[in-house]
């Protein structure tokens, strides 16, 4: 019996901390909001799959790679990370899994006014690398 085995791609190399921060979640508060289920009084620490995936008509970066959790944009890899896995992502047909974690997002009470901003942050080796399979 003839197997065909298919060529395995570099993967990134994780890390069980969460320590590459995400640029620009300011700007996508509403789609991290949607992803988590809202604000909550003591704020998240949730674990979530995040993908990232190239960007390719980004007007302010060429190399820009985007974060996305459940299909919506929640910001951006940092200009040196992106770069640093830009080609890691093409090899894998244009998005990588990673793990991310959402903190932040605590709302004190509806009466009062005091809201936290989520952030987020990815399992992702310092400094990014791929490991050959």
């Amino acid at each position: 019996m003839l197997r065909f085995f298919r060529r395995r791609k570099p993967r990134l190399k994780t890390t069980t901390g969460f320590n590459c921060p995400v640029a620009g979640t300011s700007y996508y508060q509403e789609n991290i909001e949607a992803a988590v289920g809202g604000k909550i009084e003591g704020g998240h620490g949730t674990i979530v799959d995040a993908v990232l995936r190239l960007d390719d008509k980004n007007e302010h970066d060429e190399n820009a790679v985007a974060v996305l959790i459940h299909r919506k944009q929640v910001g951006f890899l940092s200009r040196k990370d992106a770069v640093a896995l830009r080609s890691a992502i093409t090899d894998r047909t244009g998005d990588m899994r990673v793990k991310a974690r959402v903190s932040g997002g605590w709302s004190k009470s509806e009466l009062d006014s005091d809201e936290g901003y989520f952030g987020i942050k990815l399992a992702i080796a310092r400094p990014p690398k791929l490991i050959d399979p």
